[in-house]
């Protein structure tokens, strides 16, 4: 492209070509690192790559057993087994933090 090609136009169309490549790669990356659990082990094995989604109850013993491994990063309404006890909990997201 010479210089007196150049307008306002093709940069912009240039501009918005990037961010839509930059969000692709990023929504590529964060759907990569996120992951579901539904026992102990698998949370073992996830544990340090993302994000994972268990169950958890409100049980001390259980919040602990998962603590060992990673921390609690949100939890929602909704009802899920429980990953260590098999009760009832919720959808709870939990990750290693550094």
């Amino acid at each position: 492209m010479k210089i007196d090609e150049i307008t306002e136009e093709k940069i912009l169309n240039i501009f918005k070509d990037i961010d839509e490549n930059l969000m692709k790669i990023a929504e590529e990356k964060f759907n990569k690192s996120n992951f579901n659990a539904s026992n102990i082990n698998e949370l073992k094995n996830f544990a340090g790559k993302g994000i994972i989604k268990i169950g958890l109850c409100k049980n001390e013993r259980c919040i602990n057993e998962v603590e060992n491994y990673v921390s609690v990063l949100g939890i929602e309404e909704e009802r899920k087994e429980c990953i260590v006890c098999g009760n009832e909990g919720k959808i709870t997201y939990v990750g290693k933090t550094y």
